[in-house]
């Protein structure tokens, strides 16, 4: 009751005590994420990182056995979903590999959403819980309960990529994500507002029009930050800015750290260009069953502490595979075989950087933001590959509303030329065949979701598989 007070009353705070509330929210995130069990647990994975792959199966196989014991103890779902299978808890305990998981049931999003406080375990009190919902990006939320222990685990595992690019906590940052900061209805700066707890300066995506954009840019560059974090989306906007104004940042951005969109090659460049900066991608979930970062050789590598990973192929194109995955941080409501609906591109060859254990070339993130033809083959990352040389594109949004028709909503910029529609129509039939209607749709801004993000392809069919 009093945090949704209190989010009722922050809208209509002046700029400066808006600063003081939103420092005090975050220093209250700083106590839950980054307490005795964040440091340990920062530690451990310090040294975790160089296991073998042997040692890496080793401690999954014991982690394992641990959450599904558990599961068939304590939680309502389970306990009678393994006793159908004559599953008891004392044999889950003493499971002989890790390849026996997968003749459990998948468990998908929807069932998730059913069971509720089904998946809930008996013996973990409420109070050691946090309960929230996810955004939602894709279709209605989901409902998720996690120990705060689990949450500053995972935040560890975040925080050991950062500190391969030399960053510490306290180094002040500037974030575009998707937070609601301010009243959408503000017209004038400032459209960022300060968390003094971490030292950082969070700027809002929802305002980031043509007329407000070099105000965002004198913000940056009046600041100094040590590194950037945000959507693709978002960063790729304002780096489209301080490269169209031949701006000039007076501080050093050591890397440019994005997560929660799948990151194209085009905002890659743009972005890197913009801060000269490298740009590291980070891939995870609100669900905290999975974790993955990408290394200096734009590989992405699972972390292994974080969840059991499976890999399966999808029918005629067994280079991509649909992403299963078992948690092994919470124990309050553990994921089992849990389908993320995300699909991976996969490697066999060993990474250049040396890392072990398993990796995929790129995460191309939901199944719901794959174009399907009327040859019936599924194509992922088409907004990214077909604009690629298309030039005076802001921003784009592709969706697939039938079998044979693709839906293209543009937001230009004054780069933009007639003859272009004409170029960026043929290179989607490239990609899609002739069999598919492509509609262009002029739009001065596409929507975000709930949580901010920009859904760069929406599928309106029935998903595959």
């Amino acid at each position: 009751m009093l945090r949704q007070l209190a989010l009722s009353i922050y809208p209509r705070l002046p700029a400066p005590l808006k600063d003081v509330a939103c420092s005090l929210e975050g220093y209250r995130l700083q106590r839950e994420r980054f307490g005795p069990v964040f440091e340990r647990a920062l530690v451990d994975l310090r040294w975790s990182q160089w296991r073998d792959e042997e040692q890496q199966r080793a401690h999954q196989l014991a982690r394992l056995r641990q959450v599904l014991a558990r599961a068939a103890r304590h939680v309502p779902h389970y306990r009678e979903r393994f006793a159908a299978l004559g599953l008891r808890p004392d044999a889950l305990a003493q499971l002989p590999d890790l390849e026996t998981l997968r003749e459990l049931p998948i468990l998908r999003k929807a069932e998730v959403r059913e069971l509720g406080a089904r998946l809930h375990a008996d013996d973990i009190p409420s109070a050691r819980c946090v309960d929230f919902r996810t955004g939602g990006t894709t279709g209605a939320s989901l409902p998720l309960r996690v120990t705060r222990e689990t949450i500053a685990r995972y935040f560890a595992v975040a925080w050991r990529m950062r500190e391969r690019y030399g960053l510490q906590r306290g180094m002040p940052h500037a974030t575009f994500n998707g937070r609601p900061l301010l009243p959408i209805s503000q017209t004038r700066p400032p459209f960022w507002t300060r968390n003094w707890a971490a030292r950082q300066t969070l700027f809002s995506q929802f305002h980031m029009r043509a007329d407000a954009l070099p105000r965002y840019v004198e913000a940056l560059q009046r600041g100094r930050f040590d590194y950037v974090t945000g959507y693709p989306s978002a960063l790729f906007v304002i780096a489209r800015a301080i490269l169209d104004q031949r701006a000039r940042l007076p501080w050093r951005c050591r890397v440019v750290l994005t997560s929660s969109e799948t990151l194209s090659a085009r905002q890659r460049d743009t972005i890197s260009r913009a801060f000269d900066a490298p740009v590291g991608d980070f891939y995870g979930m609100a669900e905290m069953v999975v974790a993955a970062s990408e290394c200096l050789e734009g590989r992405y590598h699972f972390d292994h502490e974080v969840g059991v990973v499976e890999l399966e192929p999808l029918p005629g194109q067994p280079e991509l595979a649909r992403l299963y995955c078992t948690g092994l941080l919470n124990d309050a409501a553990p994921l089992i075989r849990y389908d993320t609906g995300d699909i991976v591109r996969r490697v066999t060859t060993p990474c250049a950087c040396g890392r072990v254990g398993l990796s995929v070339e790129r995460i191309d993130g939901r199944i719901e933001a794959y174009v399907r033809t009327p040859e019936g083959a599924l194509l992922g990352r088409l907004s990214n590959n077909a604009f690629q040389y298309i030039d005076g594109v802001l921003e784009s949004q592709i969706i697939q509303t039938a079998l044979d028709h693709l839906r293209v909503k543009i937001v230009t910029t004054p780069q933009w030329r007639p003859e272009n529609a004409d170029a960026l129509r043929r290179a989607l039939r490239e990609r899609v065949g002739d069999g598919m209607r492509v509609e262009l749709e002029f739009v001065d801004a596409i929507p975000r979701t709930k949580s901010g993000k920009l859904r760069a392809v929406i599928s309106e069919l029935e998903p595959p598989g």
